[in-house]
């Protein structure tokens, strides 16, 4: 008789360092893959970094990065960028 309450609270106990350390780790990878990378979750459209513009807000892929990983493609300057604006190619046109 005298187990039966130190079990239910080994339980408890189990349960509730298993949850805290389930939300640490999830919160640790979110706030990681958020930020930077290939993996990282944005919902801020980037300024092309040549014009300042943004670019539209339909896109069709113009590579296949861009199709696997998000990003876009400046119409003005044909610049290549990233979902967080770096730029990845740009061809020089004479305007």
């Amino acid at each position: 008789m005298a187990q039966e309450p130190v079990l239910l609270l080994f339980k408890i106990c189990a349960t509730v360092f298993g949850f805290c350390l389930t939300k640490v780790a999830t919160d640790v990878v979110f706030r990681r893959w958020t930020k930077s990378g290939k993996w990282a979750i944005t919902s801020i459209v980037p300024r092309c970094p040549n014009c300042e513009k943004t670019p539209a807000g339909f896109r069709f892929p113009t590579d296949l990065q861009q199709a696997k990983w998000g990003g876009y493609t400046c119409k003005h300057y044909d610049t290549a960028f990233d979902k967080q604006g770096q730029v990845r190619s740009q061809v020089k046109r004479h305007h």
